[in-house]
């Protein structure tokens, strides 16, 4: 946890949520990470205090999105936001919520997780493997298959009764 050089008595606690598998991916980015942070019942909060989620990433870089708390989100005790993660390389990610008050400022929990916006490299089949190939047809008919595209059928298989079908191909 982070802790506020105020006094002790103002050494209230807001808390980030993170619910997900500890990665977030280029879809996930695209979409907007979303950072749910649950106020302190106990913290003296009043409209017009800043909320600040720092994000730190790999070799130090930084981002930090701010938000002004309204009588709104105090009365629900908690405040939605999409993170900003320009800047931030891949690799392992910090996040932690901090409010500035005239109490002082409170801090939060970190949460950890990973970047990766890398897509993975393409599967490699070796020789000796198939390829599980399927669709749907008429039911119980023939289904011939071409793969190399030359005009002739290199696989035979038979669709079942509801007209599914799965070959494997040895490639």
């Amino acid at each position: 946890p982070l802790y506020s050089s105020a006094a002790s008595d103002v050494y209230k606690r807001q808390r980030i949520e993170y619910v997900g598998d500890g990665y977030i991916n280029e879809a996930e980015i695209t979409a907007g990470v979303q950072a749910s942070i649950t106020l302190d019942p106990d913290a003296e909060l009043v409209p017009g205090d800043q909320l600040r989620v720092t994000v730190i990433g790999a070799g130090g870089s930084e981002s930090i999105t701010s938000y002004t708390l309204t009588e709104d989100d105090i009365n629900a005790g908690s405040v939605t936001l999409i993170l900003d993660l320009d800047g931030i390389p891949e690799g392992q990610v910090e996040a932690a919520a901090v409010v500035a008050s005239d109490a002082g400022e409170s801090s939060s929990n970190t949460v950890t997780f990973e970047l990766d916006v890398s897509p993975p490299d393409a599967p490699v089949l070796e020789e000796s493997a198939g390829v599980i190939i399927g669709g749907q047809a008429e039911a119980n008919s023939t289904v011939l298959i071409d793969t190399d595209n030359n005009g002739s059928y290199d696989f035979e298989t038979t669709a079942d009764s509801n007209g599914e079908w799965l070959s494997l191909i040895h490639i």
